[in-house]
């Protein structure tokens, strides 16, 4: 796993071994970003069930003003800090460490307002929809206020909105969410 371009392009990325994660795929994070283009570009970014930190990182790299990671798992929240020194974007992030339904809240007024919020949680996880109707229930987002929730193709998240769109990389889908943003 590397990050794929900017500022920290074709730098490795570690992972925490006997963790169970799955990374999201280069093909679907240029995918991802390519469809961003500039809107990551001084956005402040929030990578939830963040894992190795790729995404953030990524964002990070892309030229993101900011990024905040939440994670449970300690050895993830030692690699993403690991991974945010090997690509010297610490300064720009914040770790914070616990369960993403308890920590949202929180995260979202302690480091916000956020632009663009990626969830990525694990596809068997059934509280995940509450986090995601948290980040849609809370207000005063930046531009460009995206939600963008990775999913797996054959189960989308039950109990959300209809997503703007959608779009699916073989096993994997990614639906994009409006979020409130300040001023509308």
């Amino acid at each position: 796993m590397r990050v794929i371009a900017g500022e920290a392009k074709s730098l490795r990325l570690i992972a925490p071994k006997g963790v169970g994660l799955r990374p999201t795929s280069d093909a679907v994070r240029e995918a991802l970003f390519s469809s961003l283009g500039s809107d990551v570009v001084g956005a402040r970014f929030l990578d939830v069930y963040a894992g190795t930190g790729a995404v953030g990182i990524e964002a990070l790299s892309r030229g993101a003003e900011f990024c905040a990671f939440v994670e449970r798992d300690r050895r993830c929240v030692e690699a993403i800090r690991r991974n945010l020194g090997n690509t010297r974007l610490s300064a720009r992030a914040a770790v914070v460490q616990g369960d993403a339904r308890r920590v949202i809240g929180r995260v979202l007024a302690e480091y916000g307002p956020f632009g663009l919020v990626f969830a990525d949680p694990p596809y068997d996880d059934a509280s995940a929809a509450e986090v995601a109707k948290a980040v849609l229930g809370a207000d005063g987002f930046a531009e460009p206020g995206w939600l963008i929730y990775q999913h797996s193709k054959d189960a989308p998240p039950g109990g959300l909105p209809t997503p703007v769109r959608t779009r699916a990389f073989g096993e994997t889908a990614i639906a994009w969410f409006a979020l409130p943003v300040k001023g509308d």
